[in-house]
């Protein structure tokens, strides 16, 4: 066969293969960039009190542990562990384009969890940036179960104390 044909025909079957790289490479790519493409806002905590502020329809979810949840947490905050998002949705509102603010203790889980509700086809997820960590440092508000229920017995007991003082004065 001539040697000028041979390099015609290796010339294009180059081509072809370089062209059929080129398009799965960007396919790869465009199909990466969708699966790993994050929907959710990042705010601070800053903006997050504003949020809670300005939104009366705001859904808050933490995304801890329950006994993080009973050390501390935002008032009406609603607490679905971030592993456990997928199995509960059914706790997650019902409008998919009701505002939800994600946090966890440092930002990390709720990360995760927000991607998981963008997966969820929610369209207004806020992951609050610094997580819980930085709301307390911030000197934000927050309700703290354990102190509750402590103090709650304390209040008791003073009463007691008086009931049996004043009992013994009698």
């Amino acid at each position: 066969m001539n040697p000028r044909i041979l390099k015609v025909k290796y010339c294009i079957s180059l081509c072809i293969v370089f062209i059929i790289l080129i398009l799965s490479s960007n396919g790869c790519h465009s199909s990466i960039g969708v699966i790993s493409k994050w929907n959710y806002n990042t705010i601070s905590v800053s903006e997050a009190k504003e949020l809670i502020e300005n939104n009366t329809n705001l859904f808050i979810l933490d995304v801890r542990t329950e006994s993080e949840y009973k050390e501390g947490h935002i008032e009406s905050a609603y607490l679905i562990p971030h592993s456990d998002i997928i199995d509960r949705q059914d706790e997650l509102p019902t409008n998919k384009s009701q505002a939800i603010l994600v946090y966890c203790r440092s930002g990390t889980r709720s990360a995760t969890a927000s991607s998981t509700l963008d997966s969820l086809n929610y369209t207004q997820i806020y992951n609050m940036e610094g997580g819980f960590t930085a709301w307390k440092k911030a000197g934000y508000p927050y309700i703290n179960s354990s102190t509750t229920g402590s103090s709650l017995l304390l209040v008791l007991n003073i009463l007691m104390l008086m009931i049996i003082y004043l009992k013994k004065r009698t």
